[in-house]
């Protein structure tokens, strides 16, 4: 499937110069086994089986040209993926072509045995029922490897900003790895269709789905919690202010580089979930109906119906936090020279090649909060 944007358009794209390819291959298997054990007792047993890819590949004008050039701010920050940096045009343009994480890859799973018991005596038809959902997501980090340029109004036109090569910002994560993210989902259920009367009939139900928050499978996840910053671990800057020194406090190093975590919690550590928010379990689900036929002739019946709902977050919560120092370096610049990004144009300073702290971003979750619910009821004649 053709895009007329970089990425799918997930990202800021005002122009259709740069495409892109979204390739979607989905596989789905089922298996099924109904055994009835006596005339009023039945049993099944299932087990369910989905998966997709997601690939998306840039147009060949999203590559860069034999004769592009730029010298990484430092080695660590060698740019690898040969595609056009993002570019973002202020005012008065107001315009971005951002190619973000491109060549894209992510690959998801998830499979769900169940059990559901069917059993009828007297005026009760009873239903009871187990399962197990777990669902697994593999999925590159976002961020702009090949980097990201901001132009603002130096000359008051960012286009001729951009021809003049001087930008007013520059940002470039790392790298793009794959991260694999998990959720899973015990659920029980017991139902009563109960025959009160020949012509009153209860629905009486209780549903309970635990929804424990997605988690990384290596914990690479880092949750910014303010109340947690400790003023008085403030960074010590280099000159100009671009980078950290490396005497600052607070400082954790993950794949050679150092970042600055403090008020930062790691997933799976010092009484942090893995999931890097208090996980809600309750999430009980009523359920409540009746039918009447009023007159006993089944021409008027009364239907009435009340239930609570849960769903979980499915994920892009935590794909924020998973972009969060340390676990994906990133740098942030000021007045960067556009093919020497290290090098500022407004002091002449130039990034130390030693120098590898810089400010980055950081996500921040509640650590508390609720899994998504509705209610609904319904009441007709």
């Amino acid at each position: 499937q053709g895009e007329p944007g970089p990425e799918l358009g997930w990202c800021g794209c005002d122009y259709n110069t740069l495409t892109s390819i979204l390739n979607t291959p989905a596989h789905s298997a089922a298996l099924k086994l109904s055994g009835t054990i006596k005339p009023n007792l039945l049993m099944e047993v299932s087990i369910n089986y989905d998966g997709n890819g997601i690939d998306i590949v840039p147009s060949a004008n999203t590559y860069l040209p034999s004769t592009w050039a730029v010298s990484p701010v430092v080695a660590p920050y060698a740019i690898t993926r040969k595609i056009w940096p993002g570019m973002k045009f202020n005012n008065p343009l107001g315009k971005e072509e951002d190619t973000a994480t491109e060549p894209y890859h992510n690959a998801a799973q998830d499979y769900e045995p169940k059990l559901d018991v069917s059993y009828t005596t007297g005026k009760h038809a009873l239903k009871f029922g187990v399962s197990y959902n777990r669902y697994t997501k593999n999925q590159m980090l976002y961020g702009d490897e090949q980097g990201h340029y901001t132009f603002n109004s130096l000359t008051n036109d960012t286009l001729m900003d951009a021809l003049l090569g001087l930008p007013g910002s520059y940002n470039q994560t790392q790298s793009a790895p794959i991260r694999h993210y998990v959720n899973q989902t015990p659920s029980v259920y017991a139902m009563d269709n109960w025959h009160v009367t020949p012509r009153l009939t209860l629905q009486l139900g209780l549903r309970y789905d635990a929804l424990p928050h997605a988690y990384e499978r290596q914990n690479l996840l880092g949750n910014f919690v303010q109340s947690t910053y400790q003023p008085n671990a403030a960074p010590i800057w280099n000159s100009p202010g671009s980078t950290i020194d490396s005497s600052s406090p607070s400082l954790y190093t993950y794949n050679g580089i150092p970042s600055y975590v403090n008020g930062t919690q790691f997933a799976g550590t010092r009484g942090t979930p893995a999931g890097v928010v208090t996980n809600d379990y309750k999430t009980l689900q009523p359920r409540i109906g009746f039918s009447e036929d009023l007159f006993g002739n089944g021409k008027t019946v009364i239907r009435g119906g009340f239930g609570t709902f849960f769903e979980r977050m499915q994920g892009n919560d935590v794909f924020g936090v998973a972009t969060s120092a340390p676990f994906d370096p990133s740098l942030t610049l000021s007045n960067p020279y556009f093919s020497q990004p290290g090098k500022a144009w407004d002091t002449g300073a130039v990034i130390a090649p030693t120098a590898l702290i810089f400010a980055g971003s950081q996500d921040s979750l509640a650590t508390t909060y609720k899994a998504p619910g509705v209610a609904q009821y319904s009441l007709g004649v």
